[in-house]
């Protein structure tokens, strides 16, 4: 469950990193001109590579617990999509993704959070993958929605998240596709 509990740090670092844009820090471009390289690492993290529409705060950074964060990137003004590397983990997908959705009703669901599409098969980066999504209804982070996606690749378990704010649209949710449709792994260097 550790690898599943990153949902709500990625919620923090994503309002987090709202406030750094307004101080100054790279802005969101409004369409795909670039790429980030996610190379491998000491551990056999497996690299990869996105097209995007800006810059990532992070490239694969120490998140604890074994866990990286492998990207944060703009998909609209206050929209991000994060891509965390969770280690090797035990477990089927759906089990993961049904202690994922549990464990953020148990710790959030008094606040306003729901699941709003139940876990469900979906493919992401060449691999199966389980996907479902929540949404804040109330408070300060009300129509904030969060698309998660989990799926393994060379024995590694990944999460990419959407964090899609209201006032982004409809076209935050496309970039955040657009973006995870250009995941190409890189050949292995070890």
């Amino acid at each position: 469950m550790d690898g599943i509990a990153s949902w709500y740090e990625r919620l923090a670092f994503r309002w987090a990193f709202r406030q750094a844009v307004a101080q100054g820090r790279p802005e969101f471009t409004g369409r795909i001109s670039g790429e980030v390289v996610i190379p491998e690492d000491r551990e056999g993290r497996p690299g990869y590579r996105l097209t995007t529409a800006g810059t990532s705060t992070a490239i694969r950074a120490c998140a604890g617990y074994g866990k990286t964060t492998d990207f944060n990137l703009g998909t609209g003004q206050r929209s991000r999509l994060l891509g965390t590397c969770n280690g090797r983990m035990e477990g089927s997908l759906e089990a993961r993704a049904d202690v994922a959705v549990k464990h953020a009703l148990d710790q959030h669901g008094a606040s306003g959070v729901t699941c709003v599409v139940e876990p469900h098969a979906s493919h992401l980066a060449g691999e199966d993958a389980i996907s479902y999504r929540l949404e804040v209804t109330r408070g300060p982070l009300a129509g904030l929605t969060i698309t998660d996606s989990i799926f393994d690749h060379d024995g590694w378990c990944f999460t990419a998240g959407a964090f899609n704010a209201p006032d982004d649209g409809p076209a935050s949710h496309e970039m955040a596709a657009a973006i995870l449709a250009s995941w190409a792994w890189l050949p292995r260097q070890r």
